[in-house]
């Protein structure tokens, strides 16, 4: 065995041990509800670090670096119209804030794949701009000052966008089957419908304003702003104000029964927690994500944090491929989970609720560490189960929070 292979095959052991310190529980013969969040992740892992790290030929080296920070990107407005969810295209205005560090900054390259860049300005002049497959490329002169915060504004169209922004169109053959619209962005797939530096190392807050038909119900990261209805058209407004990183910007379109878990009642009142699941599935979705505001709770005391974000919104929608995903304040399910069994769902719950502290809240800046994210979620479902899931479906008046985490 060559040097560079034990080297790979001890990276990828240190990685199953990393994990497995956390959560005993990941390596059982029965994951649970972690492989819907965890399989695909550590199958790309392991793809990647079985891959080549220089090409043999050239020399060059095939290892992903996080891409240098030019500026700080400070905020993102996002607006955005979509005037017929089955025409799968929308247009939009980007605002981005942002400010140069280390050296006044002569030009920037950004994330955009697919997108049909119309203008870009700043201070209402146009700024030179070149656009190829995959990147934005902004050129300033004079450069802009270090220290100084600039915003540029991007006018694009997005059409058909290949990934990261998902259409379901509708069904004449089915008109319960209306259409939706889902984001997915881990790892690197938002620039397929927003301009960004795609890659964790850069955290800023957010916003979305989504014009979209009238009846249409909108998620996004964040906080409700605001919503205008006239009868014709609907405008959604989330701010995200708490710095996240760019693959978890989240935004959900469709027609949704919605139910609230949360409430005065509750194990965690004053933080608005609702579901949103095809109609017909009410019944079973009230029963299996009741628990939430109990397991948010726990783990508020377990952490010794409180939970980082101003509400919690959990989709369920239509043809969604990564099984779970836990977007900033808002994550989202594939459509099985409206009727999967009740003791499968509530270990995926409580994953994908950890990541809210260990994965939102506080992120890797690069993939190779992805690990602490999926190895905390697995503890975090794992202790749930134990505490929380198994002492309630056996309806014991327990105070499991206090015993678990004094």
């Amino acid at each position: 065995m060559s040097d560079r292979m034990m080297r790979q095959g001890l990276l990828r052991l240190s990685t199953i041990v990393g994990i497995a310190a956390l959560c005993p529980a990941a390596m059982a013969d029965d994951l649970g509800g972690s492989e819907a969040c965890l399989a695909g992740k550590l199958q790309r892992a392991d793809w990647v670090q079985s891959s080549k790290a220089l090409d043999e030929e050239t020399g060059r080296d095939l290892r992903h670096f996080p891409p240098d920070r030019i500026v700080d990107y400070l905020h993102m407005k996002l607006q955005m119209r979509f005037d017929d969810l089955d025409d799968m295209r929308f247009t939009a205005t980007e605002t981005l804030r942002f400010e140069p560090i280390g050296t006044a900054a002569s030009a920037i390259t950004l994330d955009a794949v697919g997108l049909d860049i119309t203008a870009v300005t700043l201070d209402n002049s146009a700024v030179e701009h070149y656009q190829d497959d995959e990147t934005l490329t902004l050129r300033f002169d004079p450069p802009l000052p270090l220290g100084q915060p600039q915003e540029i504004v991007i006018e694009y169209v997005c059409d058909h966008p290949y990934t990261g922004l998902f259409f379901t169109p509708s069904s004449p053959q089915a008109p319960h089957y209306t259409a939706q619209v889902h984001s997915h962005g881990q790892p690197e797939t938002n620039r397929h419908w927003f301009v960004s530096h795609d890659f964790p190392n850069e955290r800023m807050t957010t916003e979305l304003i989504v014009d979209v038909p009238s009846g249409l119900a909108v998620s996004s990261n964040g906080r409700l702003v605001s919503h205008r209805d006239d009868g014709r058209r609907a405008v959604w407004h989330y701010l995200q104000d708490k710095p996240h990183v760019y693959y978890l910007v989240s935004l959900v379109i469709g027609r949704f029964a919605e139910i609230d878990i949360g409430g005065a009642d509750s194990a965690r009142p004053g933080l608005p927690m609702t579901v949103f699941t095809p109609f017909g599935t009410e019944a079973h979705v009230a029963m299996t994500f009741r628990r939430t505001p109990d397991m948010i709770a726990y783990f508020e005391a377990l952490f010794d944090e409180p939970f980082p974000w101003d509400k919690y919104h959990q989709l369920i929608v239509r043809n969604f491929a990564a099984g779970a995903m836990e977007n900033t304040s808002a994550t989202t399910f594939a459509t099985s989970f409206a009727r999967t069994p009740l003791a499968v769902t509530e270990g995926i719950i409580a994953h994908e609720l950890t990541h809210q502290w260990f994965g939102d809240l506080v992120t890797c800046k690069s993939w190779e560490h992805l690990w602490p994210n999926e190895g905390w979620a697995s503890y975090g479902e794992a202790t749930s189960s134990a505490h929380i899931i198994m002492p309630l479906s056996r309806g014991l008046a327990t105070n499991t929070v206090s015993k678990c985490c004094a």
